[in-house]
């Protein structure tokens, strides 16, 4: 018996393929972007205000959110023995608007905002801000690089 994929199969595994491909291309590291556009950065080894969260039920989970600033939209992550506590899930921010990614960690290492190609050096006890125009919109992670250890997704819309 004879099958051929139908064209439902044949999409579906385009789709795939070309995910794959940009997932790959955004781990290659290109420096294209951040040479045409470098983020601001602001570095301290002062400690980061910590950030209450409202108390959860369990049949309900919230969208995260961040804090609206003068600057922009704030989102305070902190590293600590290799967990990172701040907004859980993916954070919505508006699309168009300036984005201040604050990073407190006890390690240094690069923070890197996939998909956009920015990143921000962190020292180790210390605080960075990585802040960037959300001029692409989807979902983009956030990492310590070097660690490999996922921060935060921001979902732009």
């Amino acid at each position: 018996m004879n099958r051929r994929p139908t064209r439902t199969t044949t999409l579906l595994l385009t789709v795939a393929a070309l995910g794959a491909v940009t997932l790959t291309g955004c781990a290659s590291g290109s420096s294209t972007a951040a040479a045409t556009s470098a983020p601001a950065v602001t570095t301290s080894t002062a400690p980061a205000a910590s950030a209450t969260t409202p108390s959860e039920t369990p049949t309900e989970t919230p969208t995260p959110t961040p804090t609206p600033t003068e600057e922009g939209q704030l989102v305070e992550i902190t590293v600590a023995k290799g967990k990172v506590t701040g907004p859980k899930g993916r954070v919505k921010v508006k699309a168009g608007s300036t984005v201040i990614l604050r990073v407190t960690s006890d390690v240094a290492d690069e923070i890197h905002l996939h998909g956009y190609d920015k990143h921000a050096d962190v020292e180790k006890g210390g605080t960075a801000d990585l802040r960037f125009k959300a001029t692409l919109t989807g979902v983009f992670e956030v990492e310590l690089e070097e660690k490999g250890l996922q921060l935060v997704q921001l979902q732009v819309q």
